[in-house]
């Protein structure tokens, strides 16, 4: 039986394509053969799996660094969900490798949810803490989006993107708060284009819900100005490219999941059960413990606008 992701669909592992003791045997050949490999200098075969949803696997990036730190001559290898994240990554040699028999597997897929998620991912891996911050390596960062959003634009008005999905419904911000603060960066002359999956469009904004590769969305955040959204794979995203990002928050905490980090502006939901998942309060993903649809009506959208002008303020100053 698979683990279950963070929405609750049930998903299969590399080492559950095999029998019981087929899979006992692979770790005990694999434990003879990174030791007897390590002693005689031998290369060995690193296997990392990660097969999660976009910011989870954008939080493992710093592992790749720090696995290669720690073991310079391996081949590492990533299966994951979304190859483009490791498109030029130096610390990856083979993204999504067939038939790879590695000397070593780790299964990054599953974290302690009131555990610093860099910290759950080290411990899986068995390296330091990681000192950097997730990034993406492009060599290119030019995509059609982002062309066709530059041209003919005032380069003195800022770009904005914003994103109103997210994992669970919970953490998603109601669709005429979005609206009114799309309004008001509109107002201060602010271009805004909208990145997604399935989620309704916003008026007047540059629509490009569903249309973009994870890729062709990491270039546009790599272009704008700022990102504004909620706890969800694109907030990840547009700090890995290292854009500024506002994000809002309520069941979950930001402190889990970004430290440190001088670019990341997070906006907390003003209630006393703040973080219920990360607390242990909520037993279910996505569940209110209150049976509310969203804690972050207590976030309005003149206070999000402000932040956002003063930010783009500073970075002007």
């Amino acid at each position: 039986m698979g683990i279950l992701d963070g929405m609750g669909q049930e998903i299969s592992s590399y080492e559950e394509g095999f029998s019981f003791f087929v899979r006992w045997w692979n770790r005990l050949a694999r434990r003879v053969r990174w030791i007897v490999k390590g002693t005689m200098g031998g290369r060995r075969r690193l296997l990392v799996e990660i097969c999660w949803r976009l910011g989870d696997e954008v939080m493992a990036l710093p592992v790749y660094e720090a696995l290669k730190k720690q073991y310079p001559d391996i081949i590492l290898g990533v299966q994951c969900h979304y190859p483009d994240l490791l498109l030029d990554n130096p610390f990856v040699d083979e993204i999504n490798p067939k038939d790879m028999e590695p000397d070593r597997y780790i299964f990054l897929r599953h974290a302690d949810r009131t555990l610093y998620r860099p910290e759950a991912y080290a411990r899986a891996a068995g390296v330091p803490l990681p000192l950097s911050r997730p990034q993406l390596y492009y060599a290119d960062w030019s995509c059609r989006f982002v062309q066709e959003l530059l041209i003919g634009t005032d380069p003195h008005k800022p770009w904005v993107a914003v994103s109103t999905g997210a994992s669970w419904k919970i953490k998603e911000w109601r669709i005429e708060y979005w609206q009114r603060l799309c309004a008001l960066l509109r107002a201060q002359g602010f271009h805004v284009v909208q990145l997604g999956t399935s989620e309704p469009v916003l008026d007047g904004v540059v629509d490009l819900v569903g249309k973009t590769s994870v890729r062709e969305a990491a270039c546009v955040l790599h272009h704008v100005h700022l990102y504004v959204g909620c706890d969800s794979g694109l907030m990840h995203l547009a700090r890995a490219v290292g854009t500024p990002t506002v994000a809002l928050f309520g069941p979950t905490d930001p402190d889990i999941l970004i430290r440190n980090d001088p670019g990341f502006f997070p906006i907390r939901a003003m209630c006393d059960c703040f973080g219920c998942w990360n607390r242990g309060l909520s037993k279910q993903p996505g569940e209110c413990i209150r049976n509310q649809p969203s804690c972050l009506d207590t976030i309005l959208p003149e206070q999000v606008a402000e932040q956002v002008f003063r930010i783009l303020s500073e970075s002007k100053g």
